[in-house]
């Protein structure tokens, strides 16, 4: 895509050491599955560039909390140790760990606390 181009082109011109991704990634619903093909064909291929090969730390945003759903989709992946009320739109699934198993790069968490020009902060994702 011409947003990964440009991306890969400013991050040659001085380094990258990681992305923070703002938000839906996953359009129109978010991912389904762990499995879900719409990973590898919004992330994994598009972001392909040498120069993006860094960690990518995701927020969700509301399309990937579920929004978009339709009746009749299949049901967001739930991890088996959750609650049911955290499982109602599917945000685990990015959350999970199998997600980042297909693609290394993929950091989606709760919370974080990264040390960011010498002083650390808070990022709630």
């Amino acid at each position: 895509s011409g947003v990964a181009r440009a991306m890969a082109a400013r991050a040659a011109q001085g380094g990258l050491d990681f992305v923070v991704s703002v938000g839906d990634n996953f359009y129109p619903h978010g991912l389904l599955s762990a499995e879900d093909a719409n990973f590898d064909e919004s992330f994994t291929r598009v972001f392909k560039q040498r120069e993006l090969q860094v960690p990518w730390y995701v927020v969700l945003g509301n399309h990937d909390y579920g929004d978009g759903i339709q009746p009749g989709d299949p049901p967001p992946m739930c991890p088996p140790d959750s609650p049911p009320w955290l499982c109602s739109a599917g945000p685990l699934t990015q959350l999970s760990s199998r997600v980042a198993e297909r693609d290394p790069r993929w950091q989606a968490r709760r919370a974080r606390t990264l040390t960011l020009a010498g002083g650390a902060g808070d990022i709630f994702l």
